[in-house]
């Protein structure tokens, strides 16, 4: 792995075997952080890295994923700690079941982008797709935003708060029922789920984040695999612009086909 942030470099010691730390991109992970993330990339990428792992997606502008999108070629993990992919298999296999969704979260100004990104990844992820808009009304102090997958209803409600950490409740409605609840204050990250035979809790992940990156990354560099990490951050990214985008008082609604 070609890095220099610590947390990577403690990564690749927990794995000796599969990983060591190199001295350029060739034949290597390449990790992305700071400025000018895309430029990063796509120097990586033509000196010959093999896969390519963002370690700060909240940085990003959704312009930027557009430019990842159009310009990678190698496999690309993105490390977003509040949308962990081990977490989400918690979720178990699709559900014919789910009758509706519902995500609401609390986030400083500060933390509100990253937040809500992260909230309509949960909310894509619990309706099992991706989202069409069907209508957004924001505040400065708030976003409602309504959207549909297939015949499934969505709803996402972000509030600012002027303090706090950000917290993340979702849950799908029907006969069975999935309950995931992210509160970075707490250090919750938790998987629920009622069916008739009962309520499973998903185990705790003790994995860090910057370690299950860095597997990942190696399995798709092995592979030559591209995740959806990409596509899926800038539908999220998408979306959650247009719910960030409270720059008056008066509520306004946006529409889309």
């Amino acid at each position: 792995m070609f890095t220099r942030e610590p947390a990577f470099l403690a990564a690749v010691a927990e794995l000796p075997i599969a990983a060591r730390v190199a001295d350029g991109a060739h034949d290597a992970v390449a990790v992305l952080g700071g400025e000018r993330v895309v430029e990063q990339a796509l120097r990586a990428q033509d000196d010959g890295a093999v896969a390519l792992v963002v370690s700060d997606a909240v940085s990003l502008r959704t312009a930027d994923f557009e430019a990842l999108h159009a310009g990678v070629r190698i496999p690309l993990v993105i490390a977003r700690r509040r949308v962990r992919p081990d977490v989400a298999n918690g979720l178990g296999a699709a559900s014919d079941a789910v009758r509706a969704v519902v995500v609401e979260a609390s986030a400083t100004a500060a933390e509100r982008i990253g937040t809500t990104r992260d909230a309509v990844a949960w909310a894509r992820l619990l309706a099992r797709g991706d989202l069409r808009s069907v209508a957004v009304e924001a505040t400065p102090t708030a976003s409602l935003a309504l959207f549909e997958r297939a015949t499934v209803p969505v709803t996402v409600l972000v509030s600012v708060a002027r303090t706090g950490a950000s917290v993340i409740r979702a849950h799908t409605l029907g006969h069975e029922r999935a309950e995931v609840t992210i509160d970075d204050g707490a250090l919750v990250q938790r998987v629920e789920q009622t069916t008739g035979e009962g309520t499973t809790i998903a185990p705790h992940r003790f994995e860090t984040l910057h370690r299950l990156t860095l597997r990942r990354a190696l399995a798709a560099a092995a592979d030559q695999t591209q995740p959806t990490d990409l596509a899926d951050a800038l539908h999220d990214a998408r979306f959650a612009d247009a719910l960030a985008a409270a720059e008056s008082a008066e509520p306004r609604r946006h529409k889309r086909s």
